[in-house]
């Protein structure tokens, strides 16, 4: 006898993960749900994935994000970048701008009042401990859950020093299962290095030319990212 012949309503969770310009992907995961009719209880994010999980989580709706993704481009992105322009400080972009979209986006909002349960994932540097937020300004867990250690400035929240979720929980499947899912449906939009092209670095192809810096950072950290997925969720699939 399932729950649904019981009467007792089964919660469904959506861990989206990781992945910088890849996790536009999520948006499509999110639409194919809703087409299916798939409720969406609880959501949980780690970087990219936590921007496209608050927009859903604020009012259950991904059009406003899906719109900037298929209308912007390059230009327009890197109009986003605020460097400090200096490598001794804690970080090159200060995030301000980044931070001036998501309120275009999301607006100031406390988690709490979101109209589905969410969670951004960020990692603090001092400690290595994942922290999972679940309240206060849902822009500042987002800028938190966001922050490339090194390209980004770390986010004081609470008096931790917040960067980037990938580090530590690419792919929050246990967070949403924490959260109360009954059932979770976990997206991993990482891939093997080696076969994927990435911010122009293709794994099985040499080049004369050297990666830049920030192709480099980049690059290192998506690789890190991908043997954490591939060490704890060994028989997921993921897109490419």
């Amino acid at each position: 006898m399932t729950n649904k012949d019981l009467g007792i309503k089964t919660k469904v969770g959506l861990a989206l993960g990781s992945g910088a310009a890849r996790g536009i992907a999520h948006i499509g995961v999110i639409k194919a749900l809703r087409e299916e009719g798939i409720p969406i209880d609880i959501i949980a994010g780690t970087s990219m994935g936590s921007i496209v999980g608050a927009c859903y989580a604020v009012d259950g709706e991904i059009s406003l994000i899906e719109e900037i993704a298929i209308t912007s481009n390059l230009r327009k992105l890197t109009g986003l970048l605020d460097p400090k322009f200096t490598f001794f400080g804690s970080g090159i972009l200060s995030g301000g701008r980044v931070e001036n979209l998501l309120k275009s986006i999301i607006g100031e909002r406390d988690i709490k009042q979101l109209s589905v349960p969410f969670a951004a994932v960020a990692t603090d540097i001092k400690t290595g401990n994942e922290v999972i937020i679940r309240e206060g300004s849902l822009i500042k867990a987002v800028r938190a859950s966001i922050s490339i250690p090194v390209v980004f400035v770390p986010v004081n929240y609470n008096g931790l020093y917040l960067v980037d979720g990938g580090t530590i929980n690419p792919v929050p499947a246990d967070v949403v299962r924490n959260m109360g899912a009954d059932f979770t449906i976990a997206v991993n939009v990482l891939n093997d290095p080696k076969r994927c092209k990435y911010l122009g670095i293709t794994g099985d192809k040499k080049s004369k030319k050297p990666p830049s810096l920030f192709n480099t950072l980049i690059q290192s950290f998506y690789i890190m990212e991908y043997e954490i997925i591939r060490v704890l969720h060994p028989l997921k699939s993921s897109l490419c």
